[in-house]
């Protein structure tokens, strides 16, 4: 497993979600995450893929989009991890 120490920009983030997903990430689905992370890249991971289980997010014209970020919460797993950070 790797494990990171610095803190990504939001840029940083951003980039990291477009690796992941292999298309466009909507501003939306980059501040949800990057305010849920604070930076951190292992729990961007983390929540974007939860997200897409969880189908929070979703694809729509080659782009991820969070419809709604008031109507969930993190999963207790999630949220444990980045009190403890």
């Amino acid at each position: 497993m790797l494990l990171y120490s610095a803190r990504f920009s939001r840029r940083e983030t951003t980039d990291q979600l477009q690796t992941m997903f292999g298309s466009g990430v909507s501003e939306s689905f980059v501040e949800r995450v990057f305010t849920e992370a604070e930076g951190n890249p292992f729990y961007t991971e983390e929540i974007a893929r939860w997200l897409v289980d969880e189908g929070i997010a979703i694809r729509r014209d080659d782009r991820w989009y969070v419809e709604s970020t008031e109507a969930w919460q993190l999963p207790p797993h999630l949220r444990s991890l980045l009190q403890s950070s």
